[in-house]
């Protein structure tokens, strides 16, 4: 029996930009630069999930009560180390493939 391949498609984003702080936050017509990203990338049909892999620091407190209140799912992972994070999401959602969105 043939094992079916899994997509996911990682969103890799913070709160704490240098060039311009709070801007996965900032709003265009009412919604997040976030929520946009994630609703557009909804309309994919051919993955298994999305998901946005945030450091797991204070400074990202605000976006993750942000992605919690408008339901988009998350995952928390080392903050210096992204490829540890995109590692782990993948472990854990059990990813064949990835496509990264930063």
């Amino acid at each position: 029996m043939e094992r079916i391949m899994k997509t996911f498609i990682f969103i890799q984003a913070r709160y704490n930009s240098s060039r311009l702080h709070g801007k996965v936050l900032k709003k265009i017509y009412g919604k997040s630069i976030i929520q946009i990203i994630y609703e557009n990338l909804q309309k994919i049909k051919s993955v298994d999930g999305i998901c946005v892999l945030i450091p797991d620091n204070k400074e990202n407190i605000e976006l993750k009560k942000h992605l919690e209140i408008k339901n988009i799912p998350f995952f928390l992972g080392d903050e210096k180390n992204v490829l540890s994070r995109f590692y782990k999401a993948s472990n854990f959602f059990n990813a064949d493939i990835i496509v990264r969105v930063t």
